[in-house]
């Protein structure tokens, strides 16, 4: 990461790409934000990443796992966003929840159409 917080070097493109695929492998969507996620849930999440990344403990003099808790805590966002944005926004909840993707967790979709994106914070 450079001074920007960002991720930087001829592979950014593609580390960015494998870690919001693994960001939506292995991270449930009924978290009600990126700091109560599941430990056991971001620990696998950051195994896959140091597996196939050989990163150094410390970049940009900062621990490798905060690193990586700070860009997949934004690709955590973006896909929650882009999720309400093609299926639940402009829809009823029924709607919504009946076109559900199907690579989704049918009780994880329910909490996030019922309970998170229909909160009065989030409306």
């Amino acid at each position: 990461m450079d001074e920007l917080r960002r991720v930087v070097g001829e592979k950014a493109n593609e580390f960015i790409c494998d870690c919001s695929n693994w960001v939506e492998e292995f991270c449930p969507l009924d978290a009600l934000n990126w700091a109560k996620m599941d430990s056991s849930a971001k620990q696998s999440l950051y195994d896959k990443i140091l597996g196939k990344y050989n990163l150094p403990k410390k970049v940009g003099g900062a621990d490798v796992i905060d690193a990586l808790s700070f860009q997949c805590s934004i690709l955590y966002r973006h896909w929650r966003f882009r999720l309400k944005e093609k299926y639940y926004r402009g829809k009823t909840k029924k709607e919504a929840r009946d076109n559900r993707p199907p690579t989704i967790d049918p009780a994880q979709w329910d909490w996030l159409v019922y309970e998170y994106w229909s909160s009065p914070k989030q409306e």
